[in-house]
């Protein structure tokens, strides 16, 4: 009886040996196996540094460790290089040698696409993408996916020195026996966690002359889709429909590399057109745009190859509304009350370059808003031009000429304001915060300054105006009651609620900040007053003289809010027949 249990544990023993031996040669027979499948679909040989075994997670199966896939020709750059490389299978599966070797796992895959100077790519063995086998000639090949765990996925074309990459990429891809790829899954881009989802029909032929491909991702709190064709073979090129959508701008402008400051309170924006792609940018044609509450139609070219993207639109909107770019209202609608301290933002000059021309139905301003008109403006090298011209501005016609030249330092403002019959409270309040005067105004300035707060660029203001109201009126001030003041004790501010039918007209030249009249007149109700003199624009203050043909003139000095005004005895002097009218009147004579 003993022998027969030394003679069965034996046996055990045995089978036990036999049993490890062959858990043991499974993942080199399978290894064989990987090798010789992938050597049949690229034409290269699968490179296993660390060995073959078994593998508990992300899933089971048999292992191949530290592998790597060599590039093709000269390109000798791996394709893929993995932790790594399992063979996913069932227990039974496992000890029969039975896998089905249609699915493969790459665990902390590193995938390499390089497209050389001359178009070749480091995915096929053939030399020239050109001369690869035909789909058709492909068709016996088995279909097979890869899942992708902790993926990191670049592409980069030598030609443009361009391309981008994919991180942390987990998901299955699908290559068909006809060539096609399909492949879904999750990544991070440019620091954002996205959401993806891609259909190329031919791999070799998008490597080539081009194949239809289709590509939809989602993330960063937008929406991406694109169908068309993909051709990388004698330059990229994706060409077909795209449509894009966010419901937070700002956050989509800095993930694609635009971060515009000024455009932190924009939220929804959407394009769609058809577009076409190159390794220098893209165009849309027929685009359509909607941005907030504006929508629009034209043509986009976005080039990307100089240091700073180049934005080029030719656009129509229905409405533009400059209130939405938040650095456009500043500090203007309280100018004239305190100065801004606060330095320029400039950070959205260096951005992009842009070369834009709208035209829409009407354009915003704080509380302006024109009829018909046209925005063009340019930016290069952060300088700015920008130019609006409108034949229905504030019951009248405008145009307004801006640059702006932050290339140099502190940057130099040049404005060109021509207004023809305007309403002047709807223009002045919007653009200077003036409350205080109505009706049809004519206003030429030609204007330069520099710094880099609002109070710099006052405190140099050059140039010069020209402005005439018809039939206005001019709030908290009545001429009656300030020519009245020539035989008082003269008063603290201004006298009166409003003056109606007011016509002016004066002309000014600024120096360093401080206008000096010219010409000027204002008359109402048979009062004619000749003002002249200075106004301090910087510190805001008034000093003036008003002839009434009285025989003294007013003195109005101090500050603009509340002046002190009185009779100028000493301008008695500057006139002898004013000296023997007041002669007259005081001896009774």
């Amino acid at each position: 009886m003993t022998r027969i249990f030394s003679r069965f544990g034996l046996v055990i023993v045995v089978l036990l040996i036999v049993a490890g031996a062959w858990l043991a040669y499974i993942p080199i027979l399978n290894a064989g196996r990987i090798h010789a499948a992938i050597e049949k679909r690229t034409g290269r040989t699968l490179n296993v540094a660390g060995g073959a075994g078994y593998v508990l997670s992300p899933e089971f199966g048999i292992g191949l460790h530290d592998v790597s896939l060599g590039g093709s020709g000269a390109l000798a750059e791996p394709v893929v290089k993995a932790n790594t490389l399992i063979l996913p299978a069932g227990i039974w599966q496992v000890l029969t040698g039975q896998s089905s070797g249609d699915r493969i796992i790459l665990d902390g895959a590193d995938i390499n696409v390089v497209l050389s100077a001359d178009g070749r790519s480091n995915v096929w063995a053939d030399e020239d993408a050109s001369t690869a086998k035909t789909d058709a000639q492909a068709a016996e090949a088995k279909s097979f996916s890869v899942t992708l765990y902790d993926g990191h996925f670049r592409y980069h074309d030598e030609r443009s020195k361009s391309g981008f990459e994919v991180k942390q990429i987990s998901g299955d891809t699908k290559f068909g026996g006809d060539g096609s790829v399909a492949s879904a899954g999750s990544g991070v881009v440019r620091d954002q966690f996205v959401n993806f989802q891609l259909n190329l029909a031919s791999l070799r032929r998008g490597l080539a002359e081009g194949s239809p491909f289709d590509f939809n991702m989602d993330g960063v709190a937008s929406t991406f889709a694109f169908t068309g064709r993909l051709a990388t073979g004698s330059k990229l090129n994706l060409a077909g429909q795209a449509d894009v959508g966010t419901t937070d701008l700002p956050r989509f402008l800095r993930w694609i590399g635009m971060p515009l400051k000024g455009l932190d309170q924009a939220k929804m924006f959407s394009l769609s057109g058809g577009v076409d792609v190159s390794e220098t940018g893209f165009q849309m044609k027929d685009t359509r745009i909607k941005l907030a509450s504006m929508t629009g139609k034209g043509d986009v070219d976005f080039e990307t190859s100089a240091p700073r993207p180049l934005l080029k639109a030719n656009l129509g909107f229905d409405k533009v509304d400059l209130n939405l770019y938040q650095n456009v209202k500043g500090e203007s609608t309280t100018a004239l009350s305190s100065w801004g301290e606060k330095p320029i933002e400039l950070f959205d000059l260096d951005a992009v370059d842009a070369q834009v021309s709208l035209s829409t139905n009407a354009v915003i301003y704080n509380t302006l808003k024109t009829g018909p008109a046209t925005l063009t403006a340019s930016l290069r090298n952060r300088v700015l031009q920008a130019s609006l011209k409108s034949g229905a501005l504030a019951q009248g016609a405008g145009e307004i000429d801006v640059e702006f030249d932050a290339a140099q330092l502190p940057p130099k403002l040049r404005l060109d304001l021509d207004f023809k019959n305007v309403e002047a409270k709807t223009v002045l309040a919007s653009l200077f915060g003036i409350t205080w005067m109505t009706g049809p105004l004519t206003f030429v300035a030609k204007l330069s300054a520099s710094g880099d707060t609002q109070a710099a660029f006052i405190s140099n203001l050059a140039g010069s105006l020209d402005a005439k109201l018809e039939n206005g009126a001019v709030t908290g001030v009545d001429l009656s009651k300030l020519i009245g003041l020539a035989s008082a004790d003269g008063a603290d501010g201004w006298l009166g609620t409003a003056t109606t039918s007011v016509t002016a007209s004066t002309t000014a030249t600024i120096t360093d900040g401080v206008a000096i009249l010219g010409e000027s007149r204002v008359a109402s109700a048979g009062v004619n007053v000749v003002p002249a003199g200075e106004i301090d624009l910087l510190r805001q203050s008034l000093d003036l003289s008003a002839d009434a043909g009285l025989p003294v003139k007013l003195s109005i000095k101090g500050p603009w809010q509340k002046p002190k005004i009185y009779a100028d005895l000493g301008s008695v002097l500057e006139n002898p027949k004013a000296i023997k009218k007041l002669l007259g009147k005081l001896i009774g004579n």
